[in-house]
């Protein structure tokens, strides 16, 4: 966040102070620099306008629409979330560093599982960096619970690097008609990409769309996972079939999923 509100603030400046400060002469030295002709431009300008603080804010917004420019342009093949931490910011955070000041690149990694599913289904960025794991075929375990329970809302409990048990299922929750489906990865807690997870969830989220309103998803995917599962289950055009999708986080603290967050 720091690394946007930084740049925000540069690009502003110069208009910011172009209203208190005659930022004009700062303005032409520039421009002087780059071999235009200071002179001309400012007679034009002079020609169309006489107010000197009028010209001053022109010429901060001429000032900071260049830096923008210039920012957009280097920020272009760069990634955003390059720091070691857990990127838990804003959605419009994210939106503002791609759509504002042009980065083309996320990281998926150390950002929490509904925000993935933001940045997926929003394409936010023209690339989503994802780990490097390999791809291994593991059998795939489903259970159905509940499943005669008439309900509007459907849990999708996804198990993939390590496992989810019932006490860390919301109480007003854990009723509700559920389908678990494990990876496999959570017997080891391995990092790997299982095209038949996908293909289970896939099924399942198809066959079960028209049934239900709301889709609950708890789960412990990685980036792979997860980016295969909104593309191929959920990023279609709005042919989902569920109207509303919640994806609960797990606290870091307890592993408890206690917060939802909207995604679609």
């Amino acid at each position: 966040m720091k690394k946007v509100l930084l740049q925000c603030s540069i690009i502003l400046l110069p208009a910011l102070i172009g209203i208190f400060y005659p930022i004009q002469k700062i303005f032409y030295g520039l421009l002087s620099l780059l071999t235009i002709d200071v002179t001309k431009f400012d007679e034009i300008l002079k020609s169309i306008i006489s107010n000197e603080r009028i010209i001053s804010i022109i010429c901060g917004i001429i000032f900071s629409i260049l830096i923008y420019i210039w920012r957009t342009k280097a920020n272009k093949d760069k990634q955003f979330n390059t720091a070691d931490k857990y990127n838990k910011y804003p959605i419009w955070v994210f939106w503002l560093a791609s759509k504002g000041l042009g980065y083309g690149k996320v990281s998926l990694v150390r950002v929490p599982i509904y925000l993935q599913y933001k940045l997926l289904l929003k394409d936010t960025f023209h690339e989503t960096l994802v780990d490097e794991v390999e791809e291994k075929v593991l059998p795939v375990v489903l259970t159905e619970r509940n499943m005669d329970h008439d309900s509007k809302e459907l849990n999708l409990v996804l198990i993939d690097t390590y496992n989810i048990t019932d006490e860390q299922i919301p109480s007003d929750k854990i009723q509700l008609p559920t389908i678990i489906i494990k990876s496999g990865n959570e017997i080891d807690s391995n990092r790997s990409f299982n095209p038949e997870f996908i293909k289970e969830i896939r099924k399942k989220t198809h066959a079960l769309s028209k049934n239900y309103i709301q889709l609950n998803v708890f789960s412990t995917t990685n980036t792979n996972h997860n980016t295969s599962i909104v593309n191929k289950c959920f990023k279609n055009g709005g042919r989902t079939g569920f109207k509303n999708v919640y994806v609960y986080q797990a606290s870091r603290s307890n592993h408890v999923f206690n917060d939802s967050y909207k995604v679609l």
